[in-house]
């Protein structure tokens, strides 16, 4: 009887032992909690760590987007770089080959005078003159004064025309007789005329001004 009476017992402990803590899990699972004036359950809770994982996930291919968007930019910048640097190093290239070529310019110019220098020091020990590049000025027979009719200078001298005929200086300071045939006299004749000086010519002469 005894024994009956505390297996009742114990059956009933069992029983609202097992009932309570099934309705702690149920309570849990239906409870509802205030957090700064929202009301919040677990499946709400569950629900919206769910949809923060989609943003989540929504923003890391966002950030993949945009880096490799960034490495193609970069890349890109690269390239225009590199560009830019060849480009640089093409315009210092052309700025020393011109400044090269102005070097053999100058050292041309130089060269093209020595040349024309020597040619006139050969020509002038080969003739023992060199012609000057003004115009040579024909007097005809007559007198005339160095300074009013002819400037002053160093001439070679022959007639105009390849007659024979006579040059007088300063009245026969210097005179010349002009004749094809050399026994004769002189086929040309050069001279220093000053200022002041008389001329006498007995034929058209042509005064080439020499150096």
């Amino acid at each position: 009887m005894k024994k009956n009476v505390i297996f009742s017992i114990l059956g009933i402990v069992l029983l609202a032992t097992l009932t309570g803590i099934g309705g702690y899990f149920i309570g849990n699972t239906t409870a509802v909690n205030t957090i700064d004036s929202k009301t919040y359950t677990v499946a709400s809770i569950d629900e919206e760590i769910d949809v923060k994982r989609d943003n989540i996930n929504s923003l890391d291919v966002k950030i993949k987007d945009n880096e490799d968007e960034l490495n193609k930019i970069s890349k890109e910048h690269e390239e225009v770089k590199k560009l830019i640097e060849e480009k640089t190093s093409l315009e210092n290239e052309i700025k020393s080959l011109s400044t090269n070529k102005e070097s053999l310019n100058k050292d041309t110019e130089t060269l093209n005078t020595n040349i024309s220098d020597s040619e006139k020091k050969l020509k002038k020990l080969e003739e023992g003159i060199v012609l000057k590049e003004a115009e040579p000025r024909t007097l005809i027979s007559g007198e005339f004064v160095t300074g009013k009719d002819i400037d002053a200078g160093r001439y070679k001298v022959y007639p105009t025309d390849k007659f024979e005929g006579e040059l007088i200086i300063n009245d026969y300071a210097t005179a010349v007789f002009f004749s094809k045939d050399e026994s004769y006299g002189a086929e040309e004749y050069v001279l220093n005329i000053k200022d002041g000086d008389k001329i006498s010519a007995s034929v058209p002469l042509t005064f080439a001004p020499v150096e």
